[in-house]
Order: structure tokens, then sequence, then C-alpha cells
């Protein structure tokens, strides 16, 4: 035997990373309540990507307008990198719409596709409510109208109304008062003075659109009445 002795060897060490990282999403206004409707034109989103081994580059710029889950919305743009970004969305039509991340929309340094994100949904609804009137009495110091409204679409059965009717010094009405959608409203008033009376009704649904209808008319109960002569023939 040599009586030769090893030389110690050089240690090579490896991380193995099989985790897919992940994103989330989250509205930039917290206030708002998503799981409601939402009358925007555009919503702006803050989106955080993660990776257990923090194998992402803080330069890189993983995502883009097509990384995203698209169901009825665009993409207007994506701005960030590393792992924060800030996506503004546009609804396309009114209806429900749902945001998230595509799977394997980006990889992290050890070539792991992200799994797919939760899903954020909400409902766009950019339209107005429908006002009919089913009746309108408005006779000498009274008035009674009967209004309803429609929302399409229809993301819930409560709906908001305002009314008043303004005239002479005297104002009959009230404040936001919630009613149903396609309920029959009856608003009444007795008493009014004489002179131009103006009255506006106004519906909101859950999103914030209002509709507004008005209108006006002549109380002229104080005035004497005309007298019309009729000639006649004949001894006087």
């Amino acid at each position: 035997f040599a009586g030769n002795t090893n030389v110690e060897s050089v240690v090579a060490s490896v991380v193995s990373d099989r985790t897919r990282p992940t994103a989330t999403l989250d509205t930039l206004d917290n206030e708002i309540d998503l799981t409601h409707a939402r009358n925007d034109d555009t919503i702006a989103f803050t989106v955080t990507l993660a990776d257990s081994q923090d194998h992402l580059s803080a330069e890189s710029n993983y995502l883009s307008t097509t990384s995203f889950l698209l169901d009825n919305y665009t993409v207007d743009s994506v701005t960030g990198h590393g792992k924060t970004y800030t996506a503004i969305i546009r609804p396309e039509n009114d209806g429900p719409v749902s945001v998230g991340i595509n799977e394997n929309a980006f990889f992290d340094l050890a070539g792991n596709g992200n799994s797919a994100s939760a899903v954020t949904n909400f409902v766009s609804d950019r339209t107005a409510p429908t006002i009919k009137f089913d009746g309108q009495n408005f006779s000498g110091r009274h008035f009674e109208m009967k209004v309803r409204a429609t929302d399409t679409p229809e993301t819930t059965k409560a709906i908001d109304y305002m009314w008043s009717v303004v005239g002479d010094g005297q104002t009959f009405g009230n404040d936001w008062t919630t009613t149903e959608t396609n309920k029959l409203v009856t608003l009444r008033g007795t008493g009014l003075n004489d002179g131009v009376w103006n009255w506006t009704v106004k519906f909101r649904d859950i999103a914030g659109n209002i509709a507004t209808t008005n209108g006006s008319w002549t109380v002229k109960t104080d005035e004497a009445p005309e007298l019309e002569l009729t000639p006649t023939t004949g001894t006087v």
C-alpha cells in the first residue's frame, strides 16, 4: 500500500425548491366591500407575489396584462416589479365580474410556476334604476304619487328612495329610505298653499347609481271662480 490519504472533498449543497409561488389580490379602496355592486368605470387592485424560498427577483417584471383571468373585464395597465404590482381593471358590461391571476402566469428562479390566485368577485352596475309611475293625482291642496323603481342587474332586493315637494315656504318629503326593488311607493301630502309646487323623486341602487325625475304643478284654490254670463231673450 502506498499510504496515500484522501483530500477533504468540497461539500456541494443545493436547495430543493418545488413549492409554487403565489399571488394575492386586494382592492386599493379598502373601504369598499367588493361583495356588493360597484358603479366604477375602473377599479385599482394591488397584487402581491410570494415565494416560500424567496426565489423571486426584486428587479424582475413578473406580471403583465396577459397574466389575469379575464371574466367580463379588461386590464388597462399593470405597473410594478418584484413582488408588488398595481393593476387597473375596467369592467366590460354590467353583471358579475371575476378578477384573478392565471396559473403559471409567472415563474420563480427554480422554474416553479405560480398557482392560480383566489378570485375576487363583484357585480359591475353602472346603470341607474328605472322609475315608473303607477298614478299621480294633484287635486287642489292635495297630492298623491304612486311610483316604483326596478334595477338591472338586480343585485339586491333593497333600493333607496328620496322625495320632496317644495313650494311657498312649505316642504314635504323624506330623506333616503329603503324599500324593495319594484315595490310600489305612495307619496302623499295635503294642506298645500297656493302657488307653484316643484316635486322631485330619486331612487338609488346599492351601487350608488341614482335616477331622478321631477315636475311641477300650480295650486290656485284661493282664486275666485270665474263668472260666465249667458245672454237670454225675453222681458225683464
